[in-house]
């Protein structure tokens, strides 16, 4: 008996915001055509391995949040290149499901006009927006990023 495959990220992407955005975010766009498109309001999806040991891709990201791993990463576009939201490779299903919704907020802000909005206070209110809608682990990670908001010492 074979397991059934996993829908690419990128249907999972048009799933999840049809359902929790109502199709507002970006579209995406599939990795490595995007060259002769005009790019900036759009995003590519992918699954990506990480090394999450502070090490390599994700050392500033872990620094700056203090995380102590990372199983996504939004990266805003550049001059020459769209948004991508990468999602680390194996994760179980939920929490890829999971992974992707947060960084799909990230995405969300990002275009919606709050680029350097991180895990603050908009973020943390559109993971409970989510938490309303029945996603019980956006509850926990909002009291968490709260929490971190509440404890951080100033940074200097």
């Amino acid at each position: 008996m074979t397991r059934p495959r996993r829908p690419s990220l990128a249907t999972l992407y048009a799933d999840l915001n049809a359902q929790f955005w109502q199709g507002a975010l970006v579209p995406t766009l599939p990795r490595g055509l995007y060259v002769a498109t005009r790019y900036h309001r759009a995003v590519v999806v992918q699954r990506r391995g990480f090394r999450t040991d502070g090490a390599g891709l994700c050392s500033g990201f872990l620094q700056a949040t203090g995380c102590s791993r990372a199983l996504g990463l939004f990266r805003p576009p550049g001059q020459f290149r769209p948004a991508h939201i990468h999602v680390m490779s194996p994760l179980a299903r939920e929490e890829e499901r999971q992974t992707l919704l947060h960084e799909m907020v990230h995405c969300y802000l990002y275009f919606a006009g709050f680029p350097a909005e991180g895990h603050g206070p908009r973020f943390i209110a559109e993971l409970e927006r989510l938490a309303s809608r029945g996603e019980a682990w956006a509850a926990e990670e909002a009291t968490r990023w709260v929490n971190n908001l509440v404890g951080a010492p100033p940074r200097s």
